[in-house]
């Protein structure tokens, strides 16, 4: 009992005390579901508010062989050590992070530095503010890093790799959260290895983007394949899509053996290998081949110049039998 409240017994081993001006907390457990933890936050050296941030995120997953280590002094509460390894973990959304769950993995560190292996199977990820699905994740493998100084936070990768039956990606990203509450920086490369772009409507940040160019995109990325693509991001996340030269942000897509629904009055585009280019709110798509109905493309361009006021314009040349070409003008 503490406090006037009684808890459910558990595995865990609460210890406390006080070096010189600072309160320390120390918990230890070789298995705790965290919906037992949340009976621990009355001991906690926290204020209301904290307690609050934590329980917004409705955390869930097991914990084990944890070994955590809290301090509070006059500059408020902050880790001295952790070490665990963390078993379907899960949080709910907020207003600073998405709906995660399913991750599997250790964590080890202080509040200055540390590391977050990562070795999951079938993650679930959604963010209401930029997706519309929730996104599955087959395999998320790699490690971040994380460092804290009196600038902020700052979180890198290497070699993130994330599969689902959808995509292969390998990332390469830092992301530096200034201690001054500015927008968050992030500088990330993404190698997409393959990727359906039968599925792209179920990738795009749909809620930044114009319910027009969405509805373009949904209808016209059929079928088709990428190989050896590349998205890059750098600057700050508020800033996106970066419009006055803020930062950069560049998709670029090798597509092979695709089908283009462009328009509903035209027959589709099937067969087509193009170099599939976003920059910024910008798209550009140049063909090497392609087939509409027996004609061949030559040299086509599809281009949309903002996808905030999705335009499309298409310029090339078609050769094919004259009967093929005039039942295409006449339907």
């Amino acid at each position: 009992e503490q406090a006037g409240r009684n808890w459910s017994p558990f595995d865990v081993s609460l210890s406390g005390g006080t070096r010189g001006v600072v309160n320390y907390l120390r918990l230890q457990t070789r298995q705790l579901l965290i919906d037992d933890l949340w009976q621990l936050l009355p001991a906690m050296p926290m204020t209301d508010e904290q307690v609050g941030e934590l329980a917004a995120l409705s955390m869930s997953g097991e914990l084990a062989d944890m070994d955590v280590m809290l301090f509070r002094d006059d500059q408020g509460m902050r880790l001295g050590y952790i070490e665990a390894r963390f078993v379907e973990l899960g949080i709910a959304e907020t207003g600073r992070t998405p709906y995660l769950s399913g991750l599997d993995g250790t964590v080890s560190g202080y509040a200055e530095h540390g590391r977050l292996v990562l070795d999951s199977h079938d993650v679930d990820v959604s963010d209401s503010r930029l997706f519309r699905d929730i996104l599955a994740i087959s395999e998320l493998q790699g490690e971040l890093h994380w460092t804290q100084d009196a600038d902020g936070i700052q979180l890198r990768t290497e070699q993130l790799a994330l599969v689902n039956p959808d995509m292969a990606l390998l990332a390469d990203f830092a992301m530096t959260l200034p201690a001054s509450g500015e927008g968050a920086t992030l500088d990330l490369d993404v190698d997409v290895e393959t990727a359906d772009i039968g599925r792209a409507y179920h990738y795009l940040p749909a809620k930044l983007m114009s319910p027009k160019g969405v509805a373009w995109l949904d209808n016209s990325l059929v079928s088709g394949q990428v190989r050896n693509g590349r998205v890059r991001i750098h600057g700050r996340l508020d800033q996106i899509p970066f419009d006055n030269g803020e930062g950069q942000l560049e998709v670029r897509l090798p597509v092979f053996n695709a089908t283009l629904d462009f328009n509903d009055g035209w027959t589709p585009i099937t067969g087509l290998d193009a170099q599939v280019d976003f920059t910024g709110r910008s798209m550009d798509i140049t063909s090497s081949r392609g087939m509409i109905r027996t004609a061949a493309l030559q040299q086509v361009r599809a281009r949309i110049p903002d996808l905030a006021r999705p335009d499309l314009s298409i310029k090339g040349g078609v050769r094919g039998q004259l009967a093929v070409m005039l039942a295409e003008l006449g339907s």
